[in-house]
């Protein structure tokens, strides 16, 4: 049997017709007129200039000082789209800055979020990367909404992210902020437990060409060139990246996960006048993942060809007393080619004789031994799950209110066509889409000066799943500016992946016979998050100390699942008697209490000390019909009692720096494929040195990951040994 690897068992099943002709005329028209309208408003663009857009080449680079790092409250805008100081958000927030990024000594963009209190990292195969949030993990984590400048990047097939797959490189980022907590009010489905809002550099902060390389274990051949450059009222960066490694070793683990990718992207920021800002982002990425390895079968050993496009438009205008009118449209492309073919007597590990009693066909040229029926032959059959392709249209129109008296508000109105196509995962040949409409506000109101109130909704309408409302709302009280307690109450809903809704996974021979149906969908419906925090977030020591604490109860309701279905019946009684399908429905719920602590201490400018802390209690509650997907599971695992990081980053005379990182998390169970895995502990470490000769800025860092004993992450087969690279970094100014 070949498992699903992903969901507690996991996706999809047809809920009405695809696009019609009515619709797609509808789509071309509804962007026709956008771009009309906003074409005509910029006619009469007022003389307002944008805050922090405009880059003045000649202006003086001031040298760092104490002010920098002591003198300011940090401001996040992911929280409510509105920029605010960190003690007035809403949500919980940990902020990861570009100091922080470089000190982690991270390889993977995906490696930075393991300093968030809460969060898990594991890697279901070296080419793939989870990222859970309050633990329910498998190998496709569904609950996280990912942003990269305000684009959404996870797919509408199995609603996760490929995060070695994300169209940009880590020396990109400016800043990441992680909304922890459920943030649907203002970024809709699948924002249900959080938001990860990666923030990119603008091409005015990094004129010129730059280039890094990465090599190490693994056979790891990272690689990146830049160039940015300023053409009149236009800033443009262009950049190539590259990357290859073996993923997992050894005996147990020859699984045949390595990678070999390759990327184009580019960034131009247009300001045709002050007031009107156009960012123009286009990406392209392509190659091989490797898709499994002998001697298991599930898959066996093959590569999958991907590949990966976007286009994003993003146009602001700013408008009197720092109101701010906004809109965006954006198209993202995601296509696995995973047609790996094998034996049915291979792949099934049985013998050859015994295939035409699997499939009995009174036309077949195979007779079975043990009745002496006709049957179909031992032949070649198409194994690849992932063969899918996946597409997103999505136009945006936000406007922010000025910045007056007690209330500012914002206001916004989207369109968004999900597509699917996967013959293998949805026994379907045409293109499966899914239509929505949402709009949403955020209102901030001071009601006096300590007392300030947030609210937020989000009113989606699907044409798969109806309509649905998630609400926000939020009291900070300040004790002064540097200090706030916080009470919130959220709810957040989770439409099911079009996987999920459209799931039919049938295996047939080349003929078209059918001989086994794995997984199919139920027709699930939506399902619902309810939070209530408590948190604290406070400045002390003139600022350099930054405390942030939160006490939390979530609970989800008509949780999406698998369960054993003995009421589907395989095409054969031979299948039927040994195999029983999964059907996904909505039953049960779960429940995290817990609490999370961040702290980090900044000594100077690049040197700065982070420790992280989560603690989780879980509770799950499933109906009778419902099997354990992970033999001897306990209930307590399903989320890591305790995860705890920790960062040092310190300067040293001559252009040295050093740094160390210290990650926990205690035993858990990540489900589908996933195993019970025991607690473990990880520590790495960064040596650096930066200097400049001609002009030319330099950096050479010695990295060194897991030192120690190895762990497993994911599944039982999947052992992190320690492992060091060398990155040079240089940068032509």
């Amino acid at each position: 049997m070949l498992p699903c690897p992903w969901y507690g068992h996991e996706p999809g099943n047809h809920r009405g017709p695809g696009m019609t002709r009515s619709k797609l005329h509808s789509r071309h028209d509804f962007l026709r007129h956008t771009v009309a309208l906003l074409l005509l408003y910029m006619a009469a663009a007022p003389d307002t200039a944008l805050p922090g857009t405009v880059y003045d080449p000649g202006a003086a680079v001031a040298p760092e000082t104490e002010e920098d790092f002591t003198g300011a409250i940090d401001t996040v805008i992911s929280a409510t789209r509105i920029r605010q100081p960190l003690t007035e958000s809403p949500s919980s927030v940990t902020i990861i800055d570009r100091d922080t990024i470089v000190a982690s000594g991270a390889i993977e963009v995906a490696d930075v979020l393991r300093l968030v209190p809460g969060i898990q990292v594991a890697y279901p195969q070296g080419n793939q990367l989870a990222v859970s949030y309050h633990g329910f993990g498998d190998a496709f984590p569904r609950s996280m909404q990912v942003l990269i400048d305000g684009r959404s990047i996870y797919q509408p097939s199995f609603a996760d992210v490929d995060w070695v797959f994300l169209g940009i490189v880590l020396e990109d980022i400016e800043r990441i902020e992680v909304i922890r907590g459920p943030d649907s009010p203002l970024y809709g489905s699948n924002a249900v437990s959080g938001v990860i809002n990666i923030i990119t550099r603008l091409p005015w902060q990094e004129q010129g060409t730059a280039a890094r390389l990465t090599a190490g274990d693994l056979n790891t051949r990272h690689g990146m060139l830049r160039h940015a450059g300023t053409r009149g009222a236009v800033d443009y960066r262009v950049t190539l990246t590259y990357q290859e490694d073996s993923g997992f070793e050894g005996d147990l683990n020859s699984t045949n996960d390595g990678r070999q990718l390759a990327g184009v992207s580019f960034r131009g920021v247009w300001n045709p006048r002050p007031s009107d800002e156009f960012d123009i982002q286009l990406g392209y990425a392509t190659g091989d993942l490797g898709g499994g390895a002998e001697p298991q079968h599930d898959p066996p050993a093959h590569d999958k060809q991907v590949l990966s496009d976007y286009e994003f438009i993003n146009w602001r205008r700013a408008l009197p007393n720092e109101a701010e009118l906004r809109w965006h449209v954006y198209r993202n492309n995601y296509s696995s080619d995973d047609d790996y073919r094998d034996l049915l007597s291979h792949a099934y590990d049985v013998p050859v004789s015994f295939i035409p009693c699997v499939i009995p066909d009174p036309a077949g040229s195979g007779t079975c031994p043990l009745d002496g029926q006709s049957g179909q032959p031992d032949q070649y059959a198409d194994f690849g799950l992932f063969d899918y392709r996946g597409q997103r249209y999505d136009t945006e129109l936000q406007y922010t209110s000025p910045q007056s008296g007690r209330l500012r508000t914002v206001l916004g109105a989207g369109l968004r066509l999900n597509r699917l196509k996967s013959e293998v995962l949805t026994n379907r040949y045409d293109w499966i889409d899914e239509w929505s409409a949402r709009v949403f506000t955020n209102i901030s109101y001071r009601a006096s000066d300590r007392l300030l109130l947030n609210f937020g909704a989000m009113a989606e309408h699907s044409d798969r799943f109806g309509a649905y409302v998630s609400p926000r709302i939020a009291a900070n009280w300040l004790f002064d500016p540097q200090h706030s307690v916080r009470l919130s109450y959220a709810r957040a809903t989770r439409n099911p992946s079009l996987v999920e809704s459209q799931f039919n996974n049938v295996y047939e021979v080349d003929d078209g016979t059918p001989y086994l149906i794995d997984f199919v969908a139920m027709d699930p419906d939506p399902e619902t998050l309810t939070s209530v925090e408590l948190g604290y977030t406070g400045y002390w020591l003139e600022r350099r100390l930054l405390l942030d604490a939160k006490l939390f109860h979530e609970k989800t309701v008509d949780r999406i699942h698998f369960v054993d279905d003995p009421m589907v019946q395989q095409p054969t009684p031979a299948v039927g008697s040994q195999f029983t399908a999964s059907s996904l429905v909505n039953d049960g719920y779960t429940r995290v209490i817990g609490g999370e602590l961040q702290l980090k201490y900044q000594t100077g400018p690049r040197d700065f000390i982070s420790f992280q802390v989560a603690k989780m209690d879980t509770d799950i509650a499933e109906s009778e019909q419902i099997n354990p997907t992970v033999p001897g599971i306990f209930i307590d695992d399903i989320a890591p009692r305790y995860t705890a990081s920790a960062l040092a980053s310190k300067t040293l005379p001559h252009g040295f720096e050093v740094s160390a990182a210290w990650y926990h998390i205690s035993k858990m169970v990540w489900l589908g494929d996933g195993d019970r895995i025991p607690g473990y502990n990880r520590t790495d470490a960064r040596l650096a040195r930066r200097w400049r000769s001609a002009g030319t800025d330099m950096m050479l860092e010695a990295i060194v990951q897991n030192i120690g004993n190895d762990y497993i992450t994911f599944r039982d087969e999947n052992f992190f040994d320690t492992r060091a690279y060398l990155r040079f970094s240089v940068a032509f100014k």
